[in-house]
């Protein structure tokens, strides 16, 4: 995965900080939740800045 993201870095990369959350423990939604809030309002304001970008830009071919 690091190597693809070097190769052809994504417009938005998104990684939300949790903690004490593992794989496949689901039932921790609830948790999982209110832990990415705070990222998912920063991914809100990266969005829209990228499709303002891409009003104005060409969109690159990876």
């Amino acid at each position: 995965m690091d190597q693809q993201i070097e190769i052809c870095p994504p417009d938005i990369y998104f990684k939300p900080e949790l903690g004490d959350i593992h794989t496949l423990q689901f039932y921790k939604a609830d948790e999982i939740y209110r832990q990415a809030q705070p990222a998912r309002e920063e991914l809100k304001i990266r969005i829209a800045e990228k499709l303002a970008e891409w009003k104005t830009e060409p969109i690159p071919n990876c």
